[in-house]
Formats: C-alpha cells, sequence, structure tokens
C-alpha cells in the first residue's frame, strides 16, 4: 500500500482519527511554505512576511521548502484524497514552468496521453506567464477538454476523463 493510501484512507478511519490527520497534513504544508516561522519574502516588497500573500503564493519565502503557496499546497492534498476516494490508479502531471509555453506544451503532449483516467493536471504558472497560458487553451481545445478549475491567482487543474 502506498504511502498516501496509508496516510490519507477514508474508509474504516473514525472521526478523531481523521482529526489527527488533518492536523498532521496542516502541520506538513505549514512546514513547507515556512508559515510556522514566518519568514520574510526574497526580493521582493513588502520585506516583512505577509500571511495573506504566502497564503496565495503572492512572495517567495526565504527559507521555506517550496515556492507554492498555501492554496497551491491544499489544494494538491485534496486532489491526492480525491485520487484515493475514487480509486483512480493515480497519476498526476504538474506542471510549473519557468520557460513558458514551449515546455508546457512539449510535457501536456508527452504526458497527458499517458496519464491514468480520471488522474489530474495541475498547472502552476497558467495565470502568471501568458505563454504557459496559451500553451494550455490550445492544447485543451485540440484535445477536446473543457473543464477546468482555479487554484490561486495562478494555478489551475483538471480531472481527465474516466
Amino acid at each position: 500500500m502506498s504511502y498516501w493510501r496509508q496516510l490519507l484512507p477514508r474508509s474504516g478511519v473514525g472521526k478523531r482519527e481523521r482529526a489527527l490527520r488533518d492536523r498532521y497534513l496542516e502541520l506538513l504544508i505549514k512546514i513547507l511554505t515556512n508559515t510556522i516561522y514566518g519568514d520574510p519574502p526574497i526580493d521582493r516588497s513588502p520585506t516583512q512576511f505577509d500571511p495573506a500573500l504566502r497564503r496565495a503564493g503572492h512572495d517567495w519565502p526565504a527559507q521555506a521548502h517550496t515556492m507554492a503557496g498555501l492554496a497551491k499546497l491544499n489544494n494538491l492534498r485534496d486532489l491526492v484524497q480525491r485520487t484515493i476516494d475514487e480509486n483512480v490508479p493515480g497519476d498526476y502531471i504538474e506542471n510549473g514552468v519557468w520557460r513558458g509555453g514551449e515546455s508546457t506544451i512539449v510535457a501536456l503532449a508527452n504526458l497527458y496521453p499517458r496519464l491514468s483516467p480520471g488522474g489530474f493536471v495541475i498547472i502552476d504558472d497558467y495565470g502568471a506567464i501568458e505563454a504557459c497560458r496559451k500553451a494550455v487553451t490550445d492544447y485543451r481545445r485540440e484535445q477536446g477538454i473543457s473543464a477546468i478549475h482555479a487554484v490561486d491567482w495562478t494555478g489551475v487543474w483538471w480531472q481527465k476523463p474516466q
């Protein structure tokens, strides 16, 4: 059994166990984003820690283990839980690229056909990089993919039909 399926089971788990699991995952996300200590962002203003900016992913923490904001990490946790609940074989495409559209379209063209039915596609830079948004929009139009869900100001996701 996979680590996530052990950590996030739905059936056979009582209310107390679910509450403990949720508290553990919340702590893990706070550690990854370093909201637990509130380190200041790098190369950006304001120079002080702002929890609202960190939640939305609008700052880049100096000491955190990820640049993703709380909204993206909470979304990832929720999609992993859906994978378990819906008994999806377990596939994700997480595409966060600084190089924009070219690398996005290459990743989608090569990975999406191999994605398990019911698997999830997560695009980090859809709202931030115009070339990424265009590549995703063009690919989804070509493939007849209509449903897309916003995560935060820049991230989106969709689920491959079963």
